[in-house]
This record gives C-alpha cells, structure tokens and sequence, in this order.
C-alpha cells in the first residue's frame, strides 16, 4: 500500500507543476502539507495520506477521476477524492454536508481546511477564514476525536 503514497505525491506533483499559492509559494505545498499531517503507521493514515495529496487535482488540474481510476487506487480512495472534489454547481454548505458522510474525504478536508486557515490567517482574507471556520467546526462534530487521533504529533 505505501507504493500508492509515492503514486500518489508523484501525480500531485505533475497535477500542481507551475500553480502557485496565494503567498506565491508552489502549489504542491498544500497537498503535501493536507497529505503529511496523517500517520501513514495504519490502514486509515494511509488512505488519508493518498487522498491528501490527491485531494485538489480533479479541481485544479486536468486530471479527471477517470485517470485516476486506471490506476491502481482502490475503490475507498476514489470514492474519497470523488467526494472531495467540489462541484460549482452545489453550495459550499451542501458539499460539506456530502463530505462528513464520508470519513477519509472528512478527515482529508479538516487537514485541508487547517492548512487553508494558516494561509488565509496570513494574508486575512475574513470571507474564507470565517467559511473554513465553519466548514471545520461541522466536520470536527462528527470526527474531531478521530482526526486527533490521526494526525503526526
């Protein structure tokens, strides 16, 4: 399983090649960042790692779960990164509703939200803090106590 983690980073990193982040810094930072804050010792680490680094790339690049899914990826995994891709077409509030069904897409976007919140703290961007802040405190009702548990200390 832990050669899907390296699949997994190698395909972010050509998925993010040339995008930057708000502060300028490369893109793949932020999956990276999502990716590595899960201990990678068990089952469930593993899977979050994955789709941490996978999480934004059906959003921010020309991958398609299509791709994704000729890979070697299991099922859990890209019915995770699936859940996690945001569609324009639904709310911000419903989407997260659709994420805390699933629980690895769940733990992912707390991570990501985390990450996020450290960026738009840095550069205040009030409207994305105080929807990450929201988005966060409805995902960590449901699996607060697992994400604590997950996450390298």
């Amino acid at each position: 399983m832990k050669h899907l983690i390296q699949e997994a980073y190698s395909i972010a990193e050509k998925a993010h090649k040339g995008q930057k982040r708000w502060g300028g810094e490369p893109y793949f930072t932020h999956p990276l960042s999502v990716g590595d804050r899960f201990n990678d010792s068990h089952y469930l680490g593993i899977r979050c790692k994955i789709v941490g680094y996978l999480h934004d790339i059906i959003e921010d690049s020309d991958y398609t779960i299509e791709d994704l899914e000729k890979g070697k990826f299991p099922l859990d995994i890209l019915r995770a990164i699936n859940t996690i891709t945001r569609s324009k077409k639904k709310s911000y509030y419903d989407y997260i509703l659709r994420v805390q069904k699933n629980d690895i897409a769940a733990l992912v976007k707390i991570s990501d939200l985390t990450h996020n919140l450290e960026d738009v703290l840095k550069f205040k961007k009030t409207y994305y803090r105080d929807r990450n802040l929201l988005a966060r405190h409805i995902l960590m009702q449901r699996h607060g106590k697992l994400y604590e548990w997950m996450v390298k200390k």
